[in-house]
């Protein structure tokens, strides 16, 4: 049976219990060392739509985060704050060009999270 460690910060399951979040960096057991903070609200989102696909992709020119989950892509800002989420079911590919990103071929704007 395999163990797997949640991270409190951004709910990334792992196993095989590493120091530190392969997806945020957060410290196990201290909480130090967050490359991105995701606040309590971002966790819910993230929980509710089936956990983060890969690591959060700083957005160019910006300190804010674009997060990928199962069901959706959310924006977060460098405080973990929700600047914008995009509900989309499923999301096994996203592709990002400097002022959007792409799902399945649908275009949004990276600014807003609105269809383009």
């Amino acid at each position: 049976m395999k163990n797997y460690i949640e991270c409190k910060n951004c709910l990334v399951p792992t196993e095989n219990s590493p120091v530190n979040c392969p997806v945020c960096g957060t410290n196990y057991n201290d909480g130090t060392g967050k490359r991105i903070h995701v606040s309590e609200e971002a966790r819910e989102v993230i929980y509710d739509w089936g956990g983060i696909y890969v690591e959060p992709i700083i957005i160019e020119g910006t300190t804010d985060y674009l997060v990928w989950c199962e069901s959706g892509v959310l924006r977060i800002n460098s405080e973990g704050e929700i600047l914008w989420k995009k509900f989309l079911a499923t999301v096994s590919n996203l592709e990002i060009n400097r002022d959007h990103f792409s799902v399945h071929g649908r275009n949004f704007d990276i600014e807003s999270g609105e269809s383009i």
